[in-house]
């Protein structure tokens, strides 16, 4: 390993949310989801991650949404991942997976098939309407009932159906969902941009 790799990587380990954040995005994240991630309070400021966009490891998917910033590894900041990842002892990933809430290191990867993540921080933004309908969605038609059951279980929240419909609509104005009906229901799913969405809310 270069020797500017090796004083990177000591850099990165030397302050643990630092540490965290190289490790936590490897798939894109909203600040508010790492911030929950971390532990970190709500109303606290990330300079690490400042630190790291400013070493062009990391970057803002999204710069020109006030709301819903979402960020995620630069080309680079994916490279110094891989290494500081290897250089972990099996011990130490075990640790890190259980504080940080990841199922395992090797699996939690970074995401490609997304192209528009504008549309991606709109849906994950709207955690209690949008993204648990985008969740429920699927390759296969589901009827409005469907849905609204389907969402009650999960959410354990009930929407009434003027705003279950309008929120639909508006998933597939988005391009994310597709909706078919006929004389007696209508019927939505999910699109291949939808899956992809979908894939990395669930990730």
């Amino acid at each position: 390993m270069e020797p500017w790799l090796l004083r990177l990587l000591g850099w990165i380990k030397s302050n643990h949310h630092r540490f965290e954040i190289m490790v936590c995005l490897a798939r894109p994240m909203l600040y508010c989801e790492l911030m929950d991630m971390l532990r970190v309070k709500r109303n606290n400021r990330l300079k690490e991650l400042k630190e790291l966009c400013e070493r062009k490891m990391v970057e803002c998917l999204t710069p020109f949404e006030r709301k819903g910033r979402l960020y995620g590894l630069t080309s680079f900041g994916r490279r110094v991942r891989r290494n500081l990842v290897d250089s972990l002892t099996t011990d130490e990933k075990s640790e890190l997976e259980q504080r940080l809430g990841i199922r395992s290191m090797e699996q939690y990867q970074h995401t490609r098939d997304i192209k528009d993540w504008d549309l991606y921080a709109i849906i994950a933004v709207s955690r209690k309407q949008m993204k648990p309908l985008m969740e429920i969605l699927s390759e296969h038609e589901k009827s409005i009932r469907q849905i609204d059951y389907e969402y009650r279980q999960k959410t354990g929240k009930h929407l009434s159906s003027g705003t279950l419909n309008a929120f639909l609509r508006k998933l597939a104005r988005l391009g994310v969902a597709s909706r078919t009906e006929n004389r007696r229901n209508v019927f939505y799913r999910a699109t291949q941009k939808g899956m992809a969405i979908k894939k990395h809310l669930l990730a």
